[in-house]
């Protein structure tokens, strides 16, 4: 069962107690390939919150936090949709994105659990207050990245359009705590999922320029929603997309962007704390 409001959770942090923040994990793509899914290091993450004493409050002061999508496979790909009264093509997006809080459990969903740092009860009180403002201004989930160039190791300087998802989350919780005067132990190697698409600097453009909503929605009409259903169809599509300049869409903004080779990886990448 979900836990009750912030509110209720504020009225049970003592000030005067310490709280353990820990990295939560999970493999996302078990849930769609099972243990085979293990391989591809894609996980789904979040941070927990437990008294360091081991104790339990009156209504529940350990708990768990992730960035959740409404509709993960939706917040990927629009819906092109058209006015019946007019013609005109407009994209939809299902992408809606939320902080969830549910009850710490790690002996049913999360699989792994790696205490990071203890804080006391007041940053906790801190940290409920900044959550609200974090889903202000992140409610829509953004799987992909788009990136310059990766090297040998995570580089910070090299992300052009960051992503907004589960792992993207939790490193905002610890950036927040950094800038509340939390310090951490910097020789603890945290990984981060970053899936990447490569393009040099890209290019903000305005969805209401007529020119380049034209070319927006082509190029997400242009991606195939399914199998094809003949040789011919598939070959299409593919020029299609070839062929269409390209965008991606980040917190309302869409971005044109220059494939570079490759054009997309999935990195399992230690991403240094605060």
């Amino acid at each position: 069962a979900s836990l009750p409001s912030i509110e209720e959770i504020r009225d049970d942090i003592n000030e005067s107690d310490d709280y353990v923040i820990s990295y939560l994990r999970n493999p996302l793509s078990r849930e769609f390939y099972g243990q085979v899914g293990d391989l591809f290091n894609i996980y789904h993450t979040g941070v927990g919150v437990r008294r360091a004493d081991g104790t339990v409050g009156q209504i529940s002061s350990n708990f768990s936090l992730e960035f959740d999508a409404d509709d993960f496979l939706g917040a990927t790909l629009p819906d092109v949709v058209v006015d019946s009264s007019t013609g005109e093509k407009d994209l939809r997006w299902n992408n809606h994105a939320s902080v969830v809080i549910e009850p710490f459990d790690l002996e049913g969903y999360w699989e792994h659990s790696q205490d990071v740092v203890t804080v006391n009860g007041t940053l906790v009180l801190m940290f409920l207050d900044w959550l609200p403002k974090y889903n202000a201004t992140h409610d829509t989930y953004t799987l992909f990245g788009v990136v310059s160039h990766w090297g040998k190791k995570f580089n910070k300087k090299n992300i052009e359009v960051r992503s907004t998802d589960c792992m993207d989350f939790v490193w905002r919780v610890f950036e927040f705590f950094h800038s509340v005067g939390v310090e951490f132990d910097l020789h603890m190697k945290l990984r981060h999922d970053f899936v990447n698409l490569y393009s040099s600097p890209p290019k903000l453009v305005d969805y209401s320029n007529k020119e380049d909503r034209e070319a927006i929605i082509n190029f997400f009409e242009a991606i195939p929603r399914g199998l094809p259903r003949s040789p011919l169809e598939l070959v299409r599509d593919i020029i299609n997309v070839l062929t269409a300049r390209k965008f991606v869409y980040n917190r309302h903004q869409y971005y044109e962007i220059f494939p570079l080779r490759p054009f997309f990886a999935v990195h399992y990448d230690v991403e240094p704390l605060p």
